[in-house]
């Protein structure tokens, strides 16, 4: 196991080396320093949340919440709080909704999500490309 400085230095390398155009890198809560190291460095950031109370209130005890560039969030069936409640604490924009659904699931433990990504999911990926500039609406890469 390496030592906390060389985890966040390898971070940080592997954050600068990766290709141009969008890369997705899921850091989890971003807890260790490899992840922060990546977070920081990323032209930008995009938090996926449930609307949960407990979700919402890590969120924003993160040390990265204030360079969030917005949230996705993941809507279950009787949850309390919805987009503006979650735009309103973050102080940051919900880029996209995305419906917690089996289909989603599935592919996601499949392990096949890349291949055949639903299309629950990819009307919301293709805005939040959008959103952030990464697509033009003819679905291109900017």
């Amino acid at each position: 196991m390496l030592a906390p400085p060389l985890l966040a230095e390898a971070g940080a390398a592997l954050a600068v080396s990766l290709p141009d155009g969008p890369a997705v890198a899921d850091l989890g809560t971003a807890a260790g320093a490899p992840e922060r190291a990546v977070a920081e460095v990323a032209d930008r950031s995009v938090l996926v949340l449930r609307g949960c109370y407990l979700a919402l209130r890590r969120a924003v005890r993160s040390p990265l919440a204030p360079r969030i560039a917005g949230v996705v969030l993941v809507e279950e069936p009787g949850r309390s709080l919805g987009a503006r409640d979650v735009a309103d604490v973050l102080g940051r924009p919900v880029l996209a909704r995305v419906p917690a659904q089996a289909s989603i699931a599935r592919a996601v433990d499949a392990g096949v999500l890349a291949a055949r990504l639903p299309e629950a999911l990819a009307r919301p990926a293709t805005l939040l490309l959008d959103r952030l500039g990464l697509i033009d609406r003819a679905g291109r890469a900017a």
